[in-house]
Parts: C-alpha cells; structure tokens; sequence
C-alpha cells in the first residue's frame, strides 16, 4: 500500500472534514492553521477569527520528538503571544539534541484543557510505549505524576481546615463563647466559676478558640481575657 507523509495539520483537517461521514452525529471543527515562512502573521486573525477568541496551542508542524522538553510547545497562550512565539522561530536554525535545522512549519490550534486525571493516564501509556526507545519518558511522567500529588495534597489540606474550622464546638467550647455573647468577654477564672469546669481544661480550650481564630486574647498576665475576634 502506498503511503505520503503529511503534515499534523493536513491530517487534523482531514479528520474534521471527514470523520462526520463515518461516525453519525459527531463533529470536529476545523481549526487549524498552518503558519510557514511565507505566512502573514498580521493576516491570520481576519482569515481566521477564532484565533483571538480562544486559548491556543502552538508547535511545530515537522516530525520533532519531544516537543516540550525541547520548548517548543506553547500552551494555552493568547494570539499575540502566540505571534511574537512564531516570530522568533518560523524559518530559524534551532538545534534539538544532536540535530541542526531551520523550522519552516507550525500548526496552531485551540488549547483544550484536560482534568488532572486524563491528563494522568494519558502521559502514563505514552511513557510506556516509548520505554524502551526513550526511557526520558518515564522520568516527564514521574515529574507529571509528582505535580498531580502535590495539587491534591494542597487540595485535601484546604478541605482538612475548612472542615475543621465548621465542626460543631464541644459543649464546653459552647459555653464558653456564650459567656462572650452576654458579656462581651471572658476570662479563665469567670469560666471556671461559671462552668464548673476544671481550670486546665478551661484555658485550653479557650486556647483552641483563639487558635481558629473565633476569640481573640487580650491583655497580659493575670489580667488577660478573651472576646470575640
């Protein structure tokens, strides 16, 4: 079978054109635009009014491994960052690895944003299928794996505290924040008399109080109190 190699923005355009006539209902819009040496980039946004409408993704249109790593990847940029972007690199010398040439050929497309976890799986099965032919991959999906677990460690942290800070107050708490509504204040030796509480207990839970920020201390030594934040 006789096989042509086509440009990533060529078969996108191909795909949109034609997959509607194979899969009932389903529609790809054809946005993607291919930027080469001779291409006015001051013209595209008339041609093609989306591109100031939308997030964009902006690469090379020739068979380069490793994109990202090599920076030539911008993600979720505006036009005129996208422009000043290709300026500085359509018809250029650029060396990747080993390799010089000039990049002649870019495709810009709309910036699609994927959850975390799609995003997980999908540089996962990339890494694993080039182990064996580049195992650099593998150290990306680690650090992208990483930067998943560090985003919901802060994310679980933020809940932790907001659920701390609505939990129901023990019923000495209670009162002691009663106190406060009806005399503006209170201290540990009027909480003791009037709880009956054990004095220790009293002052730590006032400390608590004053921890999540619900009462605020006042004065110093013996005469110190505590009144609403």
């Amino acid at each position: 079978m006789a096989q042509k190699a086509i440009r990533e923005a060529d078969g996108k355009r191909m795909m949109a054109r034609l997959l509607g006539d194979y899969i009932k209902g389903y529609k790809l819009d054809d946005k993607y635009v291919t930027v080469g040496p001779d291409t006015d980039l001051k013209k595209l946004p008339n041609k093609y009014k989306w591109l100031k409408k939308e997030r964009l993704v902006v690469k090379p249109d020739q068979l380069i491994k490793r994109r990202g790593k090599s920076k030539l990847l911008l993600l979720n940029a505006t036009w005129n960052q996208a422009e000043k972007w290709l300026k500085q690199r359509v018809n250029k010398k650029l060396t990747v690895g080993k390799t010089t040439g000039v990049l002649t050929h870019f495709i810009v497309e709309p910036f699609i944003k994927h959850a975390d976890k799609d995003e997980y799986y999908v540089a996962l099965r990339h890494a694993q299928a080039a182990l064996d032919a580049d195992p650099g991959q593998v150290v990306a999906w680690l650090r992208f794996f990483l930067r998943c677990l560090v985003r919901q460690i802060e994310v679980l942290g933020r809940k932790l505290e907001t659920e701390r800070l609505m939990a129901p107050l023990a019923p000495l708490g209670e009162a002691l924040l009663e106190i406060v509504r009806e005399h503006g204040r209170v201290t540990v030796r009027d909480a003791v008399r009037i709880t009956g509480a054990n004095r220790n207990t009293v002052k730590d839970h006032l400390r608590r109080l004053v921890a999540d920020g619900i009462l605020a201390a006042r004065g110093r030594g013996r005469g110190t109190w505590d009144e609403a934040s």
